[in-house]
């Protein structure tokens, strides 16, 4: 795809991957899209929908947020951790606002890995999780998240233009994905870096992927992070194409 990361399964399904609602996709799908290309990705490697749950990222992630949490409350019992008292009260509220930050991530985690991905795997046994090959545009850098005993990851978005049986297209932008390296060292690899969305343009591209998209929503929300391996993948494209 657009990383050295996109060679290797996502941790966890986007939200894009993940239908709405069970009973959306709880009967079978009537007219599938891509069938063709879905019993390729699926005869391949793993069925969707297994957990893709990181049982050591989530035990690292609730003895963090269990340390913080033990953190706060021991500097509220604390009345004299620190003599000024706005200085005090501005530690025990960083503390607390820490800890929410990291039991709402754990939550989202567990979340998109228990019932999320047993939505996933629904919509795949019923038809309704259909695949796109697409190509990948020119991405651009959205931020960055600095770690303070892990290297700094940059986020990027990336343009992908989606093309389906009838040689129509259509473009979205991808979810926001992290990696370590920065735009200056993409660039230097070789992958087509622009400054902003506005400056995506399809003049270069980088490479070929394939897109998952949840029927029951609108095409635009058509994801990359749904854990197909890279055979998967291959399988997919080749399917498509001679689809």
């Amino acid at each position: 795809m657009y990383s050295h990361r996109s060679t290797s399964r996502a941790f966890f399904y986007s939200d894009r991957i993940i239908p709405k609602s069970k009973r959306s996709v709880s009967s079978p799908n009537p007219a599938p899209a891509t069938p063709v290309v879905a019993r390729a990705v699926y005869a391949t490697g793993p069925f969707p929908g297994n957990s893709a749950l990181n049982k050591k990222s989530l035990l690292g992630r609730t003895i963090l947020s269990l340390v913080l949490g033990a953190s706060a409350i021991a500097l509220f019992m604390e009345n004299d951790f620190i003599s000024h008292p706005v200085i005090s009260w501005a530690t025990k509220l960083f503390f607390v606002a820490v800890f929410i930050a990291g039991m709402v991530d754990l939550g989202q985690t567990v979340r998109r890995n228990t019932w999320g991905a047993q939505r996933v795997r629904l919509a795949a046994e019923n038809g309704w999780i259909e695949y796109y090959p697409a190509l990948i545009g020119e991405i651009w850098n959205t931020g960055t998240v600095k770690h303070e005993y892990a290297p700094t990851e940059y986020c990027y978005q990336a343009k992908a233009r989606l093309f389906s049986r009838d040689g129509s297209s259509f473009d979205i932008t991808t979810e926001v994905f992290s990696d370590n390296h920065t735009p200056m060292e993409f660039s230097q690899m070789g992958i087509a870096v622009v400054d902003d969305e506005n400056d995506a343009k399809f003049e270069r591209v980088n490479g070929w992927y394939l897109a998952g998209h949840i029927a029951t929503k609108p095409l635009n929300e058509a994801g990359f992070a749904h854990r197909l391996t890279k055979d998967q993948v291959r399988a997919g494209l080749n399917a498509a194409l001679h689809a």
